[in-house]
């Protein structure tokens, strides 16, 4: 096993202790750090200790980290679909149930594993663990995945997914409806699915949907005010937008300040997103959805980065301003006090759906081995 020893950095401060350890731990998930936190394997400051408690800028935390699997994936003779290969790249379809890299829990059985055996050239830009691997899909979702076989290709392909050049096409077999008027929490362990479903929804009706996603998604240099804004981006102008970023206008200062008050961000309307802790940044993120208004809100983890306080008023905001949540969390406390229908993926499946009213807090733990 590992120890180490971190400190609160002041971008940090208020965030919740899982998100800041999975910050500085990126090949750690926030459920195997809570898990982490729940054994005792984290000491801090902080008298019993949660992954939902905030901590402070100057604190000091010793984790403890179980003994990793090997730095480098090796080669395994594991069946692999491949679709189209040629110099630069190799087209896959890649199967549901199978991880693509080794990290904490999966040390092999991976899509890298099997590229290793059935490929001979991968491009290094992505380490000795994740070679050519460009994108991911969630451990339950079968589908194409395109990997880099060198360097150049790797580069290309990583600006084309980021500047959004790639078309991606999902199908998916869903069922169940969500009514208006009700809550429903998505629940489950890290690569249930949960985002794929979400984005799934939001494209039936995006113009009915305002959305909190799973990173701020915030244009740090803007400030707060403009971040907000942002949330009404498609209901104005062209050159009503131009203008507003060089000058806003007082009607529009005034009811964004609004907004930033019920969440707790009044003072910070012209502070530089990139500036804000990570909670605050979750809380602008929040601020643009409520300013977006529309009665459909979709949340992917709308207040991981909050404590149970803060995230409890959140969520009671929410309710109050949009007709329908469907929000996934992994807070099973929240989860029962703030929705009426509790829907738990496991892989792609869904292994539970039923009234909050008729679900147990520790039925729930079991199942996700979420936060209590």
């Amino acid at each position: 096993s590992e120890h180490r020893q971190v400190e609160v950095a002041i971008e940090f401060d208020g965030v919740r202790l899982d998100s800041f350890l999975a910050a500085l731990l990126p090949d750690r998930s926030r459920s195997q750090l809570a898990r982490l936190i729940k054994e005792g394997l984290v000491t801090g400051p902080i008298k019993g200790m949660r992954a939902s408690t905030p901590v402070k800028a100057g604190q000091t935390f010793g984790i403890t980290l179980p003994e990793a699997g090997p730095a480098t994936a090796i080669a395994q003779d594991l069946p692999l679909t491949i679709l189209y290969q040629d110099p630069d790249l190799v087209v896959i379809d890649k199967a549901a149930g199978m991880v693509v890299h080794p990290a904490a829990g999966h040390t092999d059985g991976t899509v890298v594993n099997a590229l290793l055996h059935h490929v001979d050239d991968l491009s290094g830009v992505g380490g000795q663990t994740r070679p050519g691997i460009v994108h991911r899909l969630d451990r339950g979702t079968s589908g194409v995945m395109v990997v880099a076989k060198n360097d150049a290709a790797h580069q290309e392909l990583s600006r084309q997914f980021h500047d959004r050049e790639v078309e991606k096409e999902y199908f998916a077999l869903v069922w169940g409806t969500v009514h208006a008027g009700k809550r429903v929490a998505l629940m489950g362990p890290s690569g249930a699915g949960k985002s794929t479903l979400l984005g799934l929804l939001y494209d039936q009706s995006p113009h009915e949907v305002a959305l909190v996603p799973q990173s701020a998604a915030l244009v740090k240099p803007l400030s707060v005010f403009h971040n907000v804004y942002m949330g009404r981006l498609d209901r104005r102008s062209t050159v009503y937008n131009l203008t507003t970023l060089i000058r806003p206008r007082p009607h529009d200062i005034s009811e964004i300040s609004k907004i930033l008050g019920d969440v707790g961000l009044a003072d910070k309307i012209f502070a530089k997103a990139g500036a804000l802790s990570g909670g605050q940044q979750q809380r602008t993120s929040v601020a643009r959805a409520l300013y977006n208004g529309r009665p459909i809100l979709i949340g992917d983890e709308p207040v991981s980065a909050l404590d149970r306080v803060q995230g409890g008023d959140i969520l009671k905001l929410l309710k109050r301003s949009h007709e329908t949540l469907v929000v996934a969390m992994h807070d099973v406390a929240l989860a029962l006090e703030h929705t009426d229908r509790i829907v738990v993926l496991d892989r792609g499946r869904k292994v539970l759906d039923r009234p909050a009213s008729d679900v147990t807090a520790s039925e729930l733990i079991g199942l996700i081995g979420g936060v209590s």
